[in-house]
C-alpha cells in the first residue's frame, strides 16, 4: 500500500491523494513556463525495488530524490567502464584468460545467474 506524504492511503477512490504518474516520470511545464522535471522510469524502477513490498510505503520526494542521485552515478560509473572497453576483444577462448580473469568470470557468471534467479522469483529485495 502506498501512503502519501500527509500518510492518507493513495487510492482510485480518494481523487485528491492520487499522484500523477505522468509529472513524476516525464515532468511538468506550469502556466509561467517554469519547468519541473521528472524522475524517470528508471529512478522510479529503482525506488520499487528498492522499498520492502510487504510494508506501508510512503512516496517521499526525499526518497525519490536519493534515488535519482544513485541512479546518476551508476550511469556514470557504467558509462566510464564501457567507454574504457572501445577496444575490447569480445572474443576470448577461457582458457586464454589468467587465472585471475576465470576466476573473476566465474563468479561474475554466478552473481548474474542468481540475481536473474531473484528477479524471476520476484524477490526484489534480495535481488
Amino acid at each position: 500500500m502506498l501512503l502519501s506524504e500527509q500518510a492518507e492511503k493513495i487510492s482510485k477512490s480518494k481523487p485528491e491523494t492520487l499522484l500523477d504518474t505522468r509529472n513524476f516520470i516525464d515532468g511538468s511545464e506550469k502556466m509561467d513556463g517554469e519547468r519541473h522535471y521528472g524522475y524517470g522510469v528508471d529512478v522510479m524502477r529503482a525506488w520499487a525495488v528498492l522499498n520492502e513490498s510487504d510494508k506501508n510505503t510512503f512516496v517521499l520526494r526525499e526518497d525519490l530524490d536519493q534515488v535519482r542521485e544513485e541512479v546518476k552515478l551508476i550511469r556514470g560509473v557504467l558509462r566510464s567502464l564501457l567507454g574504457n572497453l572501445n577496444d575490447f576483444q569480445t572474443t576470448v577462448d577461457f582458457e586464454d584468460l589468467t587465472p585471475v580473469d576465470q576466476i573473476m568470470f566465474m563468479k561474475v557468471t554466478k552473481f548474474q545467474h542468481e540475481v536473474t534467479t531473484l528477479f524471476d522469483e520476484f524477490n526484489l529485495q534480495k535481488a
